[in-house]
């Protein structure tokens, strides 16, 4: 037998009456609703950094960073196709 402390019944007709139940199920929605679109937001940033990291790392954007830093090849001109004389006019 299953023991009930005194005055459980109250709290049966208290939750299970149409107010609790609705309110039950309101707050359930609401609970759900804050943790989709928590998760939706991170879920978007994460898709947007991998884009980037994709973007950056293409051979172009590479080759850019290098001429940039002054690290190019021979092989930066033909790639982004530029002359040196457009890239550096002081080497003449």
């Amino acid at each position: 037998m299953i023991c009930l402390p005194v005055g459980y019944k109250q709290w049966v007709a208290v939750l299970t009456s149409q107010a609790a139940i609705t309110f039950i199920v309101g707050a359930a929605a609401v609970t759900v609703s804050i943790i989709t679109y928590w998760y939706q937001r991170k879920q978007v940033k994460q898709v947007t950094l991998m884009e980037v990291f994709r973007l950056l790392n293409l051979p172009d954007h590479r080759e850019a960073r290098k001429v940039a830093y002054g690290e190019k090849t021979p092989a930066s001109y033909d790639i982004m196709k530029i002359t040196k004389q457009e890239a550096d006019p002081m080497l003449e």
